[in-house]
């Protein structure tokens, strides 16, 4: 995954792609959840960004379904909040910022408020266009 990332950084986007989806396929193998749900929540950031929102919330929903009963509070939060956005659900995704906040994710609740104010304008502006 971190050799996908590489590739995004230097603009090998379709090579990434290429890379994280056989990335999931061995961490389907290997039985490793936690693995496999950050593909699928990096997969999902980037069908996210390209505009691809019915990907990105069947990669979140993915996620999610490997983290149940793991634990993983920072993860889940992150698929939540994503997903959240995506559906426009204002309310789960302030519940699921609630979650990181008392779980002690205090940074990463604030890293996703931050971005979700970056996004909100740029959102209006382009609607206005």
């Amino acid at each position: 995954m971190n050799y996908a990332q590489v590739l995004l950084d230097v603009g090998q986007a379709e090579r990434a792609d290429t890379v994280m989806q056989e990335a999931v396929t061995e961490l389907k193998t290997a039985g490793d959840r936690l693995g496999l749900a950050s593909a699928y929540i990096n997969l999902g950031v980037r069908r996210h960004l390209q505009g691809r929102l019915p990907e990105a919330a069947t990669l979140y929903r993915q996620a999610l379904g490997e983290l149940a009963g793991t634990g993983s509070v920072r993860q889940m939060g992150l698929a939540l909040s994503n997903l959240s956005e995506i559906e426009g659900d204002l309310s789960a995704f302030e519940d699921t910022l609630e979650m990181l906040t008392r779980a002690g994710q205090h940074e990463l609740a604030d890293h996703i408020r931050r971005n979700a104010t970056i996004v909100a304008p740029a959102a209006a502006h382009a609607l206005r266009s």
